[in-house]
């Protein structure tokens, strides 16, 4: 029973959908069907099921249908269940689909949410799901540029690194943080979350003047090199580590907490 229910966890994650569980279901197991069976990473079409009363988008293709429980449970949660909870402002930086920015919603109804997501087609989804949510298409690191990224055939995500599977290149804008924050007059940041494939260093290097205002950061790094190396910049901007988790193979979420004078 054990291994029976540890392989629906990993699979299907925790499904809380009521009603429209079985459409999750289905979705999830059309998508492993075409990823690993007929390896075919193609981009898929868009679908919704309802949850809370309210549409929740996403793509039926190898990657976003099991992605779609994190908006109940997620590994930032796993780092912090009280993370999401009181946030009056959240700044979700590489939001995909906006999965995430719908979790903290959850926990904090009022919060104003800034979603930045560089792919066009993960950006809109990510609007749809949270409507009421300031977004930006675009990608953040160090200086205003253009940088070329790797996406994946199904659109799952724009990486700095190499990953496994089909990908072309593409190019991105790219805008400081800092210009950002400045841009909409954001003052008090309860909570950034960073999840941005290798450019994590970057992102934090144009944010100098954002940090200042900011309580915490939370940050999905995908090496321990990488971890300590954000870390070391975390601290030069007075955050310390308030956990760590290994979530796979050299990836982890890190939470850090402004450090008081």
């Amino acid at each position: 029973m054990r291994i029976k229910d540890s392989l629906i966890s990993y699979f299907f994650g925790s499904l809380n959908f009521g009603i429209e569980a079985p459409k999750v279901y289905y979705y999830q197991t059309k998508s492993y069907i075409k990823r690993f069976i007929l390896k075919d990473n193609s981009k898929g079409k868009v679908k919704a099921i309802l949850v809370d009363d309210y549409p929740l988008w996403f793509r039926d293709d190898a990657f976003l249908p099991r992605e779609l429980p994190t908006i109940y449970d997620n590994d930032y949660l796993k780092a912090d269940p009280h993370l999401f909870k009181n946030l009056k402002t959240f700044m979700d930086i590489g939001a995909n689909i906006g999965l995430i920015s719908r979790c903290v919603r959850r926990h904090s109804p009022k919060c104003k949410c800034y979603i930045i997501e560089p792919l066009e087609s993960n950006f809109t989804l990510a609007m749809q799901n949270n409507i009421d949510s300031t977004g930006a298409n675009m990608g953040i690191g160090k200086v205003m540029d253009s940088k070329e990224l790797l996406v994946d055939g199904s659109e799952w995500m724009a990486s700095s690194t190499k990953f496994g599977y089909n990908q072309r290149t593409e190019s991105f804008p790219i805008y400081p943080l800092d210009w950002y924050t400045e841009l909409f007059e954001i003052r008090d940041i309860d909570l950034i979350k960073i999840d941005v494939e290798g450019m994590e260093c970057e992102v934090i290097e144009g944010a100098t003047n954002t940090l200042k205002h900011t309580k915490k950061v939370v940050a999905e790094l995908h090496s321990t090199e990488l971890r300590k190396d954000f870390t070391d910049l975390m601290r030069n901007h007075r955050f310390a580590v308030k956990k760590s988790i290994p979530v796979d193979k050299d990836v982890f979420i890190v939470l850090y907490e402004k450090v008081s004078k």
